[in-house]
């Protein structure tokens, strides 16, 4: 029952231990540092995002200015009296 552990640790006897590279600490700061460069895009991210909000705000004030000059709904009882009062939808009845 227990052969299979020590066959898969025999199995192991001839690996050489993993070895990281001399400068590998050294390159992830060198990347890291030139990915937090400055760089002039930076100024295109706040124009982007006050032409979203520009955008944003007169859509608004479009759609509201649309919606307030609208005609006000008749209510339905003044705009259609004779429907109301008679119900002799046919004129076949008198």
């Amino acid at each position: 029952m227990e052969e299979w552990k020590d066959k898969v640790i025999r199995s192991l006897s001839g690996i050489e231990r993993a070895k990281p590279p001399t400068d590998g600490f050294e390159g992830i700061r060198r990347k890291l540092a030139a990915r937090s460069r400055p760089n002039a895009e930076k100024g295109g991210q706040w124009m982007a995002v006050a032409a979203a909000i520009l955008i944003l705000v007169s859509s608004n004030a479009l759609l509201l200015t649309n919606h307030s000059n609208k005609q006000q709904v008749v209510d339905t009882a003044e705009a259609y009296p004779e429907m109301i009062t008679s119900f002799n939808i046919y004129d076949n009845e008198q």
